[in-house]
């Protein structure tokens, strides 16, 4: 068993449900006369994204039917933390589709979107996770964990990104704490079920002290919702028992650390 499961179980999430196109290649946005989608575009029919519509998904030209990585993208106009998947892209059909709504939020300067390509982990990076993959090892849905300094060592080219994709959170959280003026939520099991008067399809969990903030991208198989959580303040025995709840609960799950 492979440590950490988002790539395959998302795989067999699309492969028992309809991909649409309606995008397709070099198709005008329609509200960006200026750019045309580099790649094919459509969404997963019968699933809801964190915008209220469906989960949104590039397909490209390769043919073996997998998950090639996501895009996670932060809109401040939105309020939301969204999840695009890239389906049967090549690394250049990867890195167009980030460069285009990269393009599209340096017009609108209010959102930052991030690439993360499919990554294998056979070897938990720290303790305590290595004792926590060592208990749930044969567990189909084992989060994937991604560590910052592997994400910054894969997109080094691209590290503007990822700075402006903290930064954009960063203020997602300040519109959440400023709005809704309550107590942070650190019951992981509301956060799922419920979702912020002010941020479309985004739960913030906060934890007990400062030693890790992270992004949660989770998908329920069954009802087809996807959703992600900003973790906040989060120590590693809390973050443990993020990931038990959600293999508990059989929640797709990808961790940004």
């Amino acid at each position: 068993m492979i440590l950490g499961n988002f790539w395959s179980s998302l795989d067999n999430f699309l492969q028992e449900r309809e991909i649409v196109t309606n995008r397709p290649k070099n198709t005008p946005h329609p509200k960006h006369k200026g750019l045309r989608y580099p790649v094919d575009y459509g969404y997963v029919k019968d699933t809801v994204g964190a915008d209220s519509d469906e989960l949104d998904l590039f397909v490209g030209k390769l043919t073996n039917n997998k998950v090639s990585g996501v895009l996670l993208a932060v809109d401040l106009k939105k309020k939301s933390c969204e999840i695009k998947i890239l389906y049967n892209c090549s690394e250049k059909e990867r890195d167009a589709a980030q460069a285009f709504f990269n393009r599209i939020f340096d017009k609108k300067r209010v959102t930052s979107c991030i690439l993360i390509d499919r990554i294998t982990i056979t070897k938990p990076f720290d303790s305590p996770f290595g004792e926590f993959y060592s208990q749930h090892k044969e567990s189909e849905f084992l989060p994937e964990i991604v560590p910052e300094f592997l994400m910054i060592n894969k997109i080094r080219k691209n590290q503007r990104f990822w700075t402006c994709f903290w930064e954009s959170i960063d203020k997602l959280v300040d519109i959440s704490r400023n709005s809704e003026n309550k107590t942070p939520d650190n019951d992981i099991n509301s956060i799922l079920s419920s979702q912020s008067k002010n941020l479309k399809g985004t739960g913030i969990f906060f934890g007990q002290n400062k030693t890790r903030r992270g992004l949660i991208c989770t998908i329920d198989p069954v009802e087809g919702k996807g959703k992600n959580i900003i973790i906040l303040n989060c120590s590693d025995e809390e973050i443990c028992k993020i990931l038990k709840h959600l293999t508990e609960k059989k929640i797709i799950s990808l961790i940004i650390l």
